[in-house]
């Protein structure tokens, strides 16, 4: 080794010390990043629960409709049931 060698301790505390600008940006994206995860993550359950309840009301409104539609053709068929046992005397 050369004896007028500065040791890398020394050498180092010379230079200014490394600067954080990249790895403040990147954290800074990553923050914004997952905010913003966060973010449309709420909206999409929001939107998801929303379709829920409009496909359960939806249903419920179609499960009443059949029900009517069916009691309307059980007399309808009643009706005429009764009519043709009337017809043929």
């Amino acid at each position: 080794p050369k004896a007028n060698a500065q040791p890398e301790e020394a050498k180092r505390k010379t230079e200014p010390p490394p600067r954080r600008n990249r790895l403040d940006k990147s954290e800074a994206a990553l923050s914004a990043a997952e905010e913003r995860q966060v973010h449309s993550r709420a909206e999409f359950d929001a939107r998801e629960r929303a379709l829920r309840d409009e496909r359960r009301k939806m249903e419920a409104k179609e499960r009443a409709q059949i029900e009517r539609l069916i009691s309307t053709r059980d007399k309808a068929a009643s009706a005429y049931e009764d009519a043709m046992r009337d017809w043929r005397g």
